[in-house]
């Protein structure tokens, strides 16, 4: 990851007053320049996770929140602004409640919810809170560093005579194209039960030059949609999409647990033959993928290398290859 901006100290420094509700709002904080005061933190992840339990179920069905917000805090700090998010009740604290709190500060804040669901709406989110800040040339500064990173890649892929969808749009095949084998890509965002990658997901692959088959939106619809909320696929379906490249990134979850969940999955019948066929690759997906934020473009980058052998994305992007032997 590349080194990012320390947050700064306590005192106001002008502009906003920012709280941060949700792990989004945090991952732009600390990839922009924005340079404001940040208050609370609530919430993990902005992804779609996996089937909650029974209890969580009731409690969503019910209204009720699943976290709770230190009021007192909040009070306290005085924010002008919060962040928030509106993608996922499970992984943070909801917007009605945040709302409802709100409401009852002296002077009221503005909330700014970021509720992105395509790859551009994720990098829209910076200038929004840019914008809602007081920062708004800082913010374009940022997202057109990120946006010519973004085009360095699909350079890459389009030389590589990738026919997908780059950049928002669709190269024109040639008959050098018509040759060029399209690396399949399972995405696994949660392996008991496995859940394959929706949202922004399908448009890293694809624009990195490979194909998502287990959610292989039209691309007319997923540079607009998105691929949708993350889904439950059967591990029949899952082997039968014969994926070159398995990407293992269990939402919310870091490295180290994520080796966790594949020793587990070494357990299963079906997991250990397609293993030793595929290249697997484990990627905290707490850090890159599963967050809405700044870091999906080292995502994007590092699957451009893994599928066009190049070297764009940080050094110490948190991935790791797993070898046919140890499985």
């Amino acid at each position: 990851m590349r080194d990012q901006p320390e947050l700064p100290g306590r005192e106001r420094r002008g502009g906003a007053r920012a709280s941060g509700l949700a792990g989004l709002g945090h991952s732009h904080r600390h990839a922009d320049r924005l340079g404001r005061r940040v208050g609370g933190q609530a919430g993990e992840h902005a992804g779609e996770p996996r089937s909650p339990p029974p209890q969580v179920s009731e409690a969503l069905s019910s209204g009720q929140s699943l976290y709770t917000l230190d009021e007192a805090l909040l009070r306290e700090l005085k924010p002008d602004v919060i962040l928030t998010q509106d993608l996922c009740e499970v992984c943070a604290i909801d917007l009605k409640t945040v709302e409802r709190i709100a409401q009852s500060l002296d002077p009221q804040p503005k909330i700014v919810s970021l509720n992105p669901q395509t790859f551009e709406d994720v990098i829209n989110s910076l200038q929004t809170i840019g914008d809602a800040v007081g920062r708004s040339e800082a913010a374009k500064t940022a997202v057109d560093g990120l946006l010519a990173r973004v085009a360095a890649v699909a350079k890459v892929v389009e030389e590589k005579g990738g026919k997908h969808n780059v950049g928002g749009r669709i190269l024109e095949q040639t008959k050098l194209e018509e040759t060029v084998h399209c690396m399949n890509v399972a995405f696994m965002e949660w392996p008991d039960p496995i859940y394959v990658g929706g949202h922004w997901t399908p448009q890293l692959i694809t624009r990195a030059g490979g194909e998502h088959k287990l959610n292989d939106v039209p691309p007319e619809l997923v540079e607009t949609q998105g691929g949708g909320k993350s889904f439950c696929v059967t591990s029949e379906a899952f082997v039968k999409s014969n994926p070159d490249l398995i990407v293992v990134c269990p939402c919310g979850l870091n490295l180290e647990a994520t080796r966790a969940e594949v020793d587990k999955l070494g357990n299963t019948e079906w997991w250990p033959g397609l293993a030793t066929k595929a290249k697997v690759y484990l990627v905290d997906g707490d850090a890159h993928f599963n967050r809405p934020g700044p870091r999906l473009v080292d995502a994007l980058e590092w699957l451009c290398d893994v599928i066009n052998k190049t070297s764009l994305a940080p050094k110490d992007f948190p991935a790791e290859w797993l070898e046919p032997r140890l499985i």
